[in-house]
């Protein structure tokens, strides 16, 4: 897009009104214990999954170290009870610009199973968001379908 585009994209969705999600909730979790051995799904592929690939960046807490946009703690997608932008991200990577410059996750698409990315990312929402999800892998093939168009 054209940078006069974006920027009209960006003043149009400033005024549009928010309203209220009826599929979220109302209150956002709050920070995940420090410890690894509470919170999180009962699926201990989830948290080896977090364990290797995630807490470096995310901690366990969920508040990043690194950066406030690696917070998972009161981050919309972790709230989702669906977990799909979770497994989405997982699977795809993400990258923001920043005044200091471009923050990315990389992807771990090629490197987990369906079966393992829906393990992460019913540990995640359950360990970091208000209320746990119950994506499977077949969710999760269905993801990686889309993002291969």
């Amino acid at each position: 897009m054209a940078p006069e585009d974006i920027r009209a994209v960006v003043a149009y969705l400033r005024s549009v009104p928010a309203t209220a999600s009826p599929d979220l909730p109302a209150t956002l979790a709050p920070p995940a214990p420090a410890s690894h051995r509470d919170g999180g799904s009962s699926d201990p592929r989830g948290k080896m999954v977090f364990e290797g690939a995630c807490v470096s960046c995310h901690g366990w807490t969920g508040e990043s170290s690194i950066s406030p946009l690696a917070t998972l703690t009161g981050a919309r997608a972790v709230n989702d009870p669906s977990a799909t932008n979770v497994a989405q991200i997982v699977i795809t990577g993400t990258k923001r610009h920043t005044p200091e410059g471009a923050i990315s996750m990389p992807a771990f698409g090629n490197a987990y199973s369906d079966e393992e990315i829906a393990a992460v990312a019913n540990y995640v929402t359950a360990r970091f968001g208000a209320k746990g999800s119950q994506m499977t892998a077949s969710d999760v093939a269905a993801l990686r379908k889309t993002t291969a168009d």
